[in-house]
């Protein structure tokens, strides 16, 4: 009888280790989407977009495009999230002697925060500012969480539009 019950548990604990992830890997994943908004500081203003993106497997990751002067692409190294408080790091495409590092409090499909450009050799900061995004809810739909789509038509007919039919990228046909 013990050797079942044994056995009962092993199998039990092997079956439930999978669902249940660590806290740190779950951290975030209702932020995963595209956050549009704007960007100021250091004497330029201009637009924002955040997108944190939650894989099957392992922490959040994400990218940001800014507008304005100077404009650009980057991946985020780092995101972190405590609660609804998220950090994170990436390199500063126009100069990599530098880094920008963000911190932002999440809120109803908005978030505010903050950012402040680095000089990696030093971590002296170089300039400051704040970000406003929210949730942009046509293109967070298109993305899913942590999904990869693609579009199913390479030539759309007019009727379509590009966010109406997608599948995962995983499925080929």
């Amino acid at each position: 009888m013990r050797t079942i019950v044994a056995i009962v548990f092993v199998f039990c604990a092997a079956l439930s280790s999978p669902a249940q992830q660590s806290d740190s890997a779950k951290a975030g994943e209702q932020f995963a989407g595209v956050w549009s908004g704007t960007w100021d500081g250091a004497g330029s203003s201009g637009e924002f977009e955040l997108t944190l993106e939650k894989p099957k497997d392992g922490a959040m990751t994400g990218r940001v495009s800014v507008t304005g002067e100077p404009a650009y692409k980057a991946t985020l190294k780092t995101v972190a999230f405590d609660g609804a408080k998220m950090t994170a790091k990436y390199d500063f495409t126009p100069d990599d002697a530098a880094e920008v590092i963000l911190a932002a409090t999440f809120d109803a499909g908005k978030a505010t925060g903050e950012w402040s450009l680095r000089e990696k050799a030093s971590g002296n900061e170089v300039a400051s500012g704040g970000w406003k995004v929210a949730l942009n809810k046509e293109r967070s739909l298109y993305l899913g969480t942590g999904a990869s789509c693609q579009p199913v038509f390479t030539h759309w007919p007019s009727f379509v539009t590009k966010t109406s039919v997608a599948i995962p990228r995983s499925v080929r046909v």
